[in-house]
């Protein structure tokens, strides 16, 4: 579901999503706004509450303030097992906000195993949340 600085559309959006009654299902937002959308992950904390796994990616605007602000918001709703996937961690800001975010948050690390290739924009950016 894409959308660029439109909250009201994207809290709609997920509203309709928690309504459905299917066993598997998946929300991916791609949120092109100016800032994390807070109200979005209120509702993502009660959907994911007893979900298992909870994966989020995110792709920033890459300024370090508001990449380290996604972080922050959206770490909570990973589950544990499961990945936070910071996007083109190859440049400075997504960077910094990672080194930032893990010497903060010690039960994420950053997951080798996802850069087996060496082929990535996101090094050191695929963080998993300790089982």
């Amino acid at each position: 579901m894409p959308t660029a600085n439109r909250r009201s559309l994207v809290a709609q959006a997920v509203s309709y999503f928690l309504r459905q009654s299917y066993a598997r299902r998946e929300l991916i937002i791609v949120d092109d706004g100016d800032e994390p959308v807070a109200s979005v992950v209120r509702r993502g904390r009660a959907y994911a509450r007893n979900r298992q796994p909870v994966m989020v990616i995110a792709d920033s605007d890459h300024s370090y303030e508001h990449t380290y602000q996604e972080l922050v918001l959206y770490h909570g709703l990973v589950t544990p097992g499961s990945w936070l996937i910071m996007e083109d961690t190859d440049g400075p800001g997504p960077r910094q906000a990672v080194d930032q975010f893990l010497a903060e948050h010690r039960e994420f690390s950053a997951d080798a195993h996802c850069e087996k290739f060496h082929m990535t924009f996101n090094p050191g950016g695929y963080l998993r949340r300790q089982p």
